[in-house]
Order: C-alpha cells, then structure tokens, then sequence
C-alpha cells in the first residue's frame, strides 16, 4: 500500500492575482513544525502545520480580512481528493486542495 506524501494547494494571490500552485510534502513539515507558503510575489498565502493525530491550515482571507483555520485528520489531508479552502464569512472558495493531478485538472 503506498501512503501520499504530497499534496498541492491552489491559491489566488490578492497581491498580485497569480493562481499560485504549491507542494507541501510530509517530509518537509515533520512530525510538529509548520511551514509558510508564499506567493512568487512574496505575499503570504497560509500556514500549514503538523501536530500529533493532526495537520492545520491557517488561511488569511481577502474577503473578509479575517484568517481561517481548518482542522484535518493526517489521512485525509494527504488524501488526494481534492478539498475546498472557503471563507466561512461568505462561504466564497478561496482555494483547493488535493493531489497534484486533482489539483491541476481542477484549475485547467
């Protein structure tokens, strides 16, 4: 059984209006550290970090100014089906995330 290491994020930049696609891989983040992920441009996108029975996403929102916090279970982030990043404000979708091919399929 082989177990997904990687995902990819997809984010609008709403500094400079890229569509920025991001890897994230288990690797990097370890077993507690966390990780910035930061458009070309340089403007912030999210956080994502890894605790125990855990991995959080910390999102600043550009439509309601506010910052989203999403709780997962390490299954089923890495899971490569794709998942929503919205707004809870308006309930608007900020982003995908999934597996790289989920991910690009989704944003041709």
């Amino acid at each position: 059984m082989l177990i997904p290491t990687t995902v990819t994020v997809a984010l609008r930049c709403p500094q400079c209006g890229r569509l920025q696609l991001s890897g994230l891989s288990r690797f990097a983040l370890g077993r507690t550290g966390s990780q910035r992920v930061a458009c070309a441009c340089g403007h912030h996108l999210l956080t994502v970090g890894v605790r125990p029975g855990q991995v959080w996403m910390q999102v600043p929102c550009f439509l309601c100014d506010g910052t989203h916090y999403r709780y997962y279970a390490p299954e089923r982030f890495w899971a490569p089906d794709l998942k929503p990043i919205t707004c809870a404000e308006t309930d608007l979708q900020l982003g995908v995330l999934g597996g790289e091919e989920a991910v690009a399929e989704y944003v041709r």
